[in-house]
């Protein structure tokens, strides 16, 4: 009598060991089929947000309607079930249940772990490829760098070559912090992104930058205006990198993004705070797409315009380095008009730089016993670089291509300071670094690596070496770490550039009014922009309210390239 009150026929639905029967069945099962419909969902998904959103909401739809009728099907099942289940029973029916739902379970942590493995198996694939395209491109940046400072150093040259040499130096440079870029997504996403906040230029940092998408904007016939305020600090505290990389995905989305009309790129500053803005008559963003431009990957695709080559990282990067510099960014845009981008960065000023004595004249030897440096590097270009450039200033230089020729040189010779490169064949730099201080070698080491990420991945390792470069080195930053490890003091060049001669006559001109073409050649003379100080001195002679002889007078400077004076003069405050 007892089985009759545990089983009684109208209420069969509500019997315990039937509905944990029914939650072991149906509860894994949608598990199961949601990770498949994920992973369906994720592989497949459009990039245009309507069809994505289309796909979402199918998938969701015949993920409940198949949970719905897979619980009618159990659920059925089990009422019309003719066998009585005990608590505890023993029979065999009973003993394999646990062993169904434990198969079952084993079968979904299975499918979730080979999910995560597939998804870690893919981001390190990504990672290996990102390390790979970053070795092979600094590799050649090395010796373009590398002899363009070189040459740059040469005081024989004259000035058209050295702007020549300025040129392929910035443009070697920005490229280069291309190259750094692709790395940064994946130290955003491991938290290894370090802030690195210094002196800087700003005058030369913007010169340059203007410098680089001036051609840009030249090439795809569009216009490239460049405004400073004339109070813009010439030095301020920030990560100079960092910076640049925010400034260089703007500017080159609006000229990406614009086939006709310009590209305005103006800079405000006050109160320690400056504001980039960056205004273009491009294609524009239609206001419910505004969110999805800061997210990762995420790119906008306009049918009226041609698509555009791109990864969908650079605003994501942008939003990330400003909130990583205490900064914000924000957009405005009308579809089919065009878009300004505003970033506002905390950027201190400084009234007196302090520049190192590199920064004021080039080194030509050093004082104290001659020293030798072994450089060992499988690239010959690269071994020559260092030896072109040390061999100058009175180094002994030994080559060498690989660890075991090191070794075999070292059999005759002692050198004062060893210069090797990280990846090698037959044993990396690592490998070497270790065995020299096995064998008692004290001297120090600097390690050269086109591997970024080796550095930042191994930053907390303790290693046999002295000092860890990302090529493209610089060389005057080199000079730096070989006075430190070397304990030499630098012999330097006299400044004999001839000074241009005195205006006979100080000059006095009309008051200087308030006028928008002042301003802009203030701003181009504040970074010695040649090229904007000439053509604003153009439209200088085209406007009558302003004195002809202050225009030619500036014109005069613009010619000697004296734009700290033309900058001087537009500051004076009318009389």
């Amino acid at each position: 009598m007892r089985e009759e009150h545990h089983v009684h026929p109208h209420m069969t639905v509500l019997s315990k060991p039937k509905l944990k029967r029914f939650v072991a069945i149906v509860g894994p099962t949608t598990l199961v089929t949601m990770v498949t419909f994920s992973g369906f969902y994720y592989l497949t998904a459009p990039s245009e947000a309507n069809a994505a959103v289309l796909l979402y909401e199918s998938l969701v739809a015949l993920w409940l309607s198949s949970l719905f009728i897979l619980s009618l099907i159990v659920g059925g099942w089990l009422i019309t079930n003719k066998v009585i289940e005990k608590p505890f029973d023993k029979t065999p029916e009973a003993t394999n249940q646990p062993t169904t739902c434990l198969q079952v379970q084993g079968k979904t942590d299975q499918t979730l772990q080979e999910a995560k493995q597939l998804a870690e198996s893919a981001n390190e694939a990504k990672s290996r490829y990102l390390t790979s395209i970053s070795h092979e491109l600094r590799t050649p940046l090395q010796s373009i760098l590398g002899y363009s400072q070189l040459l740059n150093a040469d005081p024989t040259i004259s000035v058209g070559q050295r702007d020549a040499l300025g040129i392929i130096q910035r443009s070697g440079e920005h490229l280069a912090d291309l190259i750094e870029g692709l790395l940064d997504i994946s130290r955003i996403e491991a938290g290894k992104l370090d802030v690195h906040i210094r002196q800087i230029d700003l005058h030369q940092l913007l010169a340059q930058i203007v410098n680089i998408f001036s051609q840009q904007a030249h090439a795809k016939s569009i216009d490239f205006t460049y405004e400073a305020s004339r109070y813009l600090p010439r030095y301020v505290r920030a990560d100079e990198k960092c910076l640049r990389q925010i400034l260089t995905n703007i500017i080159s989305n609006g000229i990406k993004f614009t086939e006709n009309g310009r590209v305005h790129f103006a800079v405000r500053y006050r109160n320690q705070v400056a504001e980039f803005t960056v205004t273009d008559t491009g294609v524009g963003i239609a206001e419910d797409e505004l969110k999805r431009i800061f997210k990762p990957f995420e790119r906008i695709f306009n049918p009226d315009v041609s698509p555009v080559s791109g990864t969908g990282l650079g605003l994501s990067i942008v939003e990330f380095l400003c909130d990583l510099l205490g900064g914000d960014i924000s957009v405005a845009s009308v579809l089919g008009e065009g878009s300004r981008f505003k970033i506002m960065l905390m950027l201190p000023s400084i009234d007196v730089p302090i520049l190192s004595e590199t920064d004021i004249q080039p080194v030509i030897g050093y004082t104290g016993a001659r020293q030798t440096v072994f450089v060992v590097d499988d690239e010959a270009d690269h071994r020559q670089l260092i030896t072109d450039f040390l061999t100058p200033l009175g180094f002994q230089v030994h080559e060498a291509e690989d660890a075991p020729s090191c070794l075999t040189l070292l059999k005759k010779q002692q050198p004062d300071l060893f210069l090797i490169d990280v990846s090698m064949p037959h044993a990396t730099g690592i490998q070497l670094s270790d065995s020299l201080r096995s064998l008692g070698m004290s001297s120090p080491i600097i390690m050269l690596s086109a591997d970024a990420e080796a550095r930042h991945n191994n930053q907390e390792k303790r290693f046999s070496h002295d000092m860890y470069m990302i090529k493209p080195i610089n060389l005057q930053t080199l000079l730096e770490h070989l006075k430190r490890l070397l304990k030499v003091e630098w012999v330097y060049r006299k400044s004999a550039q001839a000074q241009p001669p005195p205006i006979a006559n100080p000059m006095t001109f009309d008051p200087i009014p308030q006028h928008v073409v002042l301003d802009q050649l203030c701003a181009y003379a504040d970074i010695g922009y040649a090229k904007g100080v000439n053509e604003s001195i153009k439209k200088l002679r085209q406007i009558t309210d302003v004195d002809p002889s202050l225009t030619e007078h500036l014109a005069s400077l613009a010619v000697q390239h004296l734009h700290k004076k033309i900058a001087d003069i537009l500051r004076t405050k009318p009389q």
